[in-house]
């Protein structure tokens, strides 16, 4: 008769990058639920099954750092451009939750000060270049709006924002734009995840 697997060798054979290492599959797993952790606190942060340091405390010191270093992974990869305003609003819940997982409040406080007045130029530099880009094609989109009303024999009336040869040319310099931030907001991240090392 043939052996059957233990739930734990199923686990390490189908875990790639760990198999065969107890130590490396418990690294795996418990920083997976750091990973949990931290979804679960960005979801309902008010509840009190999220209260992050308290539960990194309940955790045996060995598993404490990779809980840690799964909460910041998740915490960090919810760090993007921001789309509108209520995005920044969102960096406070971002913020305590690297708070309470690393500490050093002060330290934190600061940078994410800085990254929402870093969001607030971004949006404002989006919307100059949406504002500049419009004033430039205006004359084009005007052109355009004649020729059409002469062939179809009625005023017809275009909006900018259904222009495809415009939203091309929006497309293009905005990803020029967020290429510059998204340089600098990488640096930002990595700054956490450095800090988040030196805190282990």
């Amino acid at each position: 008769m043939a052996k059957i697997k233990s739930a734990l060798e199923i686990a390490l054979s189908k875990t790639e990058g760990v198999q065969g290492n107890k130590d490396k599959l418990l690294e795996h797993d418990t920083r997976q639920e750091g990973k949990r952790i931290a979804s679960r606190f960005l979801n309902e942060p008010d509840s009190e099954e999220t209260d992050i340091r308290k539960t990194i405390q309940s955790y045996d010191r060995n598993k404490q750092k990779w809980i840690r270093e799964g909460i910041v992974q998740t915490i960090l990869s919810n760090i993007s451009l921001p789309q509108q305003e209520e995005d920044v609003d969102k960096l406070s819940l971002i913020e305590k939750a690297l708070i309470e997982t690393l500490g050093e409040k002060k330290q934190l406080s600061g940078m994410f000060q800085q990254l929402k007045q870093f969001f607030s130029q971004y949006l404002e530099n989006k919307e100059q270049l949406f504002k500049h880009l419009e004033q430039q094609y205006a004359p084009k989109l005007k052109q355009k709006t004649q020729e059409l009303s002469s062939q179809i024999g009625s005023e017809v009336v275009m909006d900018i924002n259904a222009d495809p040869e415009f939203l091309n040319l929006l497309k293009q310099n905005q990803s020029r734009l967020d290429g510059q931030f998204q340089e600098a907001l990488d640096d930002f991240k990595q700054q956490i995840s450095s800090f988040a090392e030196v805190k282990g």
